[in-house]
């Protein structure tokens, strides 16, 4: 996502990777700070939506794992 967007609009990618970042940094702490996701409606895997970007996590015995970074307007497939 980021390699696609460093290609047309380069600041832009660079201020994406950064808060992507801030923002997986907030979830170590916080886990719970995202929403269940809807669709799958599983306590465990949550989701943090940031501009059109949905950051899908689980959150899982103290091991955060970053699932997908997908843009909003995608079909979710896991």
């Amino acid at each position: 996502m980021i390699k696609y967007y460093e290609k047309t609009a380069p600041k832009f990618a660079q201020t994406l990777a950064k808060k992507i970042i801030y923002i997986i940094e907030n979830l170590n702490q916080f886990p719970k700070m995202g929403r269940i996701v809807p669709e799958l409606e599983n306590e465990e895997i949550r989701e943090i939506i940031y501009r059109n970007f949905r950051i899908i996590y689980r959150f899982k015995e103290e091991i955060l794992e970053i699932a997908r970074i997908i843009h909003g307007s995608r079909l979710l497939m896991m």
